[in-house]
């Protein structure tokens, strides 16, 4: 493992106008927006879920990742690399690692519960941080016979709290947009609905007649109608969906 160079403060990714692999760079605070840099990432040993939860997103060359928070770079990863442990090994004060105010948008609000607090003394000497390993992987298993049929639920909103909050994504696998895009191969042609909409709605097709599914929370739908609309029927049957909250208004979710 290598590690970067810390960046200045006035950093040129906080200009306007300035994208990582189309993304606006000013808003890779947000953990699903830094999860989408890795599109093409190399390493197959190291997960970016893990990179982006812990800040960093993919520069585009070779393994190098970069924390929006603390602006260090890393690269040269090896399979016993564990990343909170590298990110706190080249940068001690990463506020984000450090516990402190960030304006880091998570896709699970607790994750650095896994973190013990990190307390520099004065010679900048620190203890070493103790790790959770007992946290649940979070993956999730696709149940047909849970799946909601659009024309019978969509009236029964008013049932469900909005108050339900999904961090832990059900189907980690596919929270990169263009990895459910992927998975529309068989999606049937007379389909009106298409895999871009669909993905982008945070769904992936389960390969089974029309059945999509969430990969954040899970939700199921079946039996699209041809004017159905994929944020509208998710935000109608599954109004807790964090992935839901993040990406539309509350004006929108409440319609």
């Amino acid at each position: 493992m290598e590690a970067g160079v810390e960046r200045c403060s006035n950093d040129p990714l906080h200009e306007e106008g300035i994208t990582i692999h189309g993304i606006p760079a000013a808003s890779l605070n947000r953990e699903i927006y830094r999860l989408q840099t890795f599109t093409t990432w190399p390493v197959s040993y190291i997960l970016p879920s893990e990179l982006a939860r812990w800040g960093f997103f993919y520069v585009g060359s070779r393994d190098i990742v970069r924390c929006y928070f603390c602006k260090i770079e890393l690269g040269n990863w090896e399979v016993s690399d564990v990343v909170p442990q590298e990110h706190l090994k080249w940068s001690r004060h990463c506020p984000l690692m450090r516990k402190l105010p960030t304006t880091n948008v998570p896709l699970d609000a607790n994750f650095l519960d896994l973190l013990v607090d990190v307390v520099p003394d004065v010679t900048g000497a620190e203890d070493e941080p103790e790790w959770n390993t007992t946290e649940d992987s979070g993956y999730g298993e696709i149940n047909p016979n849970e799946t909601q049929n659009i024309a019978s639920v969509s009236n029964q909103t008013a049932l469900q709290s909005d108050s339900v909050r999904v961090y832990r994504p059900k189907f980690p696998y596919y929270q990169v947009e263009t990895v459910r895009v992927a998975s529309f191969k068989e999606w049937p042609k007379s389909m009106k609905q298409t895999p871009k909409q669909m993905a982008d709605a945070g769904f992936f097709y389960t390969g089974k007649s029309d059945i999509v599914q969430c990969y954040c929370c899970g939700g199921a739908l079946r039996d699209w109608l041809t004017d159905d609309e994929p944020w509208m029927e998710h935000a109608a049957n599954y109004s807790g969906c964090y992935y839901l909250n993040l990406m539309k208004s509350a004006d929108f979710i409440g319609k």
